[in-house]
């Protein structure tokens, strides 16, 4: 237990970072009997209400205009081939792929295209002609363009418009996708968040039986209502702005905010590798939607095809 601590702690990261996670560890040590025995009861109480729930209506968006939020780091190469661990395929990516992806579009809708990336004085990097750009600390990672994103674009602008956030890590297939996507919000009120992967529980934690559904956080689709609601909801600051420490960020950025998504009654969303959506939400406080839980379990770019793949929507 305790040489896992350690080398969970040893990412490049501030002490008061390294210190809040080890506290969330040290917290789940201590209360480790009781933290298990919470995970199975919330389990059968989803069994007990088993029945579907009422979900939150978003507010409709009634604008034609996509606010894209892309963020890079400048170290990055334009092209590039990503490992993800050992059980995930690699696949070809890089920011030359989803400006291409954007910039090409031909729907029913107008993008708005904002290029967040950080270090880019460091590395010297050459910024991409004719996109709007944010220069961000790495301080939080994407996390800290999407926060930026959020401060000097969407509090600025009053309106409900559809939202993308994303990074580069995105696999290089470039397929028509949009007006699909933005289809199965209009067709389906509770839709909060919209995403191209899922991972079923929190693994950087030593409560190895949770059950924490969230959308993975290099491709987000959700409207600028509801990340108002969400930094609301966290006491007014974007979610993982400024944390340096990977393990804390990904339980204080990405799984925070499909947690809090869940907490105001909307729906989280994936869009499979076979083209079809999947939709899932909690229903009673003490129901974790365990029992409505249809896929596979863990990592899902472990288990399908073609990880980090936007796949068309099959409707």
């Amino acid at each position: 237990m305790i040489k896992w601590i350690v080398k969970r702690l040893s990412y490049k990261s501030s002490t008061k970072d390294k210190i809040s996670f080890f506290a969330i560890l040290l917290y789940e040590f201590i209360c480790f009997p009781f933290l298990i025995v919470l995970e199975e009861i919330k389990k059968l109480f989803s069994y007990l209400n088993i029945s579907n729930p009422i979900y939150t209506k978003r507010e409709p968006v009634i604008y034609k205009e996509v606010l894209v939020c892309i963020h890079e780091w400048a170290g990055y190469k334009p092209i590039r081939t990503k490992r993800i661990g050992n059980d995930i395929k690699e696949f070809k990516c890089g920011l030359n792929y989803q400006l291409l992806r954007f910039l090409n579009y031909k729907g029913n809708y107008t993008m708005s295209i904002t290029l967040t990336i950080s270090e880019r004085i460091k590395y010297n990097y050459q910024l991409p002609k004719n996109v709007n750009h944010i220069d961000v600390s790495n301080r939080g990672y994407d996390f800290a363009g999407f926060a930026e994103f959020y401060r000097q674009i969407i509090e600025k602008d009053p309106l409900n418009k559809y939202v993308i956030l994303t990074n580069s890590s995105v696999e290089k297939s470039i397929e028509p996708f949009l007006d699909n996507f933005i289809k199965a919000f209009e067709e389906d009120e509770s839709i909060g968040f919209l995403g191209i992967s899922y991972n079923t529980k929190i693994y950087q934690t030593i409560i190895r039986n949770n059950f924490n559904p969230h959308v993975g956080s290099f491709f987000i689709m959700t409207t600028s209502k509801i990340l108002r609601q969400i930094v609301m909801k966290n006491r007014n600051k974007f979610p993982g702005d400024g944390i340096t420490h990977k393990l804390l960020l990904i339980r204080k950025g990405e799984i925070k905010m499909s947690s809090i998504v869940l907490k105001l009654g909307y729906k989280l969303a994936f869009v499979l590798n076979d083209g079809k959506l999947y939709t899932f939400g909690k229903g009673h406080k003490f129901d974790n939607g365990y029992a409505r839980w249809k896929l596979p379990y863990g990592d899902y770019r472990q288990i399908c095809d073609n990880p980090n793949t936007i796949t068309p929507l099959d409707i």
